[in-house]
């Protein structure tokens, strides 16, 4: 019978554990006691411990995040982001179509479209 690695009970926890394989787990019972010691082993861990730097830098950002919400300068600069990923979903891979043009002008005021005329 091929049981559960290593791998596959990692997968499992992840989520991403085939079908098949967890039509496995569920029918054998070797693998299903495999998965319950590697989970009592691990529920017996104490918990990661993050690193100073890490910490450190999450307490900055927070802060400052803190800061701009505050201040509301948060909302001109989340206004900014959103018209600019408007107008990148707007124009898409392809830089300005024709049908796309008004919108792309009025999300850059100071950017002229030119049409080609013949």
């Amino acid at each position: 019978m091929n049981h559960l690695n290593a791998d596959e009970l990692s997968a499992l926890a992840e989520g991403t554990l085939a079908a098949d394989r967890i039509d496995h787990l569920a029918a054998c019972d070797s693998c299903a006691d495999h998965l319950r010691s590697v989970s009592s082993l691990l529920s017996d861990l104490p918990p990661p411990v993050m690193p100073e730097a890490v910490a450190a830098r999450l307490a900055n950002v927070i802060g400052e995040e803190s800061r701009l919400r505050a201040s509301g300068e948060i909302s001109r600069i989340e206004a900014q982001q959103q018209a600019a990923h408007a107008k990148r979903v707007s124009l898409g891979s392809f830089g300005d179509n024709s049908p796309r043009k008004g919108l792309a002008a009025k999300l850059t005021p100071a950017r002229q479209v030119r049409t080609r005329t013949r």
